[in-house]
């Protein structure tokens, strides 16, 4: 089976702080990511690991990621975070991808990695549509930052 692996970052004028409150709360990705959709799978919920092999809770989401003409519809299982510094999650779909977020604070405000390896065909879609994803997160996050700022009328 081909494993697809891509690494993509993005430099978002905003705090540490800020992007990963946003980042974090999956039950929010569809207020700031056109097209997403996110359902929150509370049957579900449960432990998964967190870093080193700690266990840590495990957040269950059903989510509509777009692209293409009918989105790409997958599982979310949310089971790594790492304060302030990002998370890591399993998606499950005809595709299964594993997507690790962090975060790295630089004098101009953040940046984001994602790094995302999927496995199987489609792979390609499913890197697509983070990808849009992280482009999505920096365009809030910088209009929120410059809104609370007085930047934007």
């Amino acid at each position: 089976m081909s494993v697809r692996t891509e690494a993509l970052a993005v430099l978002v004028r905003a705090p540490v702080g800020v992007a990963y409150a946003v980042l974090t709360d999956v039950d929010g990705w569809d207020a700031w990511w056109p097209g997403c959709r996110t359902r929150r799978d509370d049957r579900r919920d449960g432990v998964g690991t967190g870093t080193g092999g700690v266990a840590a809770p495990a957040d269950h989401h059903h989510l509509r990621l777009p692209v293409g003409r009918r989105g790409l519809r997958c599982r979310a299982v949310v089971d790594g975070w790492r304060h302030d510094r990002g998370l890591r999650a399993a998606l499950r779909a005809g595709v299964d991808a594993d997507a690790e977020w962090w975060l790295e604070p630089v004098a101009d405000g953040t940046v984001v990695h994602l790094l995302v390896a999927a496995r199987g065909r489609g792979g390609g879609r499913v890197v697509r549509a983070l990808g849009d994803g992280l482009q999505a997160l920096k365009d809030h996050l910088e209009l929120a930052v410059a809104v609370a700022a007085g930047r934007v009328p």
